[in-house]
């Protein structure tokens, strides 16, 4: 299987790296003294600043509502928790790649996120397992 990642990928990976070594890493020292004193570890209007650069880059996570995305990952209705089956088809209609596998090894999972890949790990419990 290859792994590697594609040129937009690396770019994107590249300008994540950049945004965390520019705005989060200087913010290290500040955090580690304000531990427990903000919800969000250092003052809201500097979290504020961040969110919102983040935003312009577009790493702030998928502008979609609850409801909507439950209605594509639990399509039965079912208001608790989720099933992976829905997972491929939801990235994909926001134009991202997906590879949905099963029964995976700890070593392929540390080979997808060596080569930079997000990994969901979905461990279904049932019945009998408790």
């Amino acid at each position: 299987m290859d792994f590697s990642l594609s040129e937009e990928q690396k770019m994107i990976q590249q300008t994540v790296r950049r945004f965390v070594d520019r705005e989060l890493m200087p913010l290290e020292s500040e955090v580690l003294q304000s531990e427990g004193k903000y919800p969000t570890g250092i003052e809201p209007e500097l979290y504020h600043t961040l969110q919102v650069k983040a935003q312009d880059l577009g790493f702030w996570g998928i502008n979609r509502g609850q409801a909507e995305v439950q209605s594509v990952l639990r399509g039965d209705g079912n208001p608790y928790g989720m099933t992976p089956a829905g997972v491929p088809s939801y990235l994909d209609s926001l134009g991202l790649d997906v590879l949905l596998g099963t029964a995976g090894t700890a070593d392929v999972i540390k080979e997808l996120l060596r080569a930079g890949f997000p990994v969901i790990v979905n461990q279904t419990v049932s019945d009998m397992d408790l």
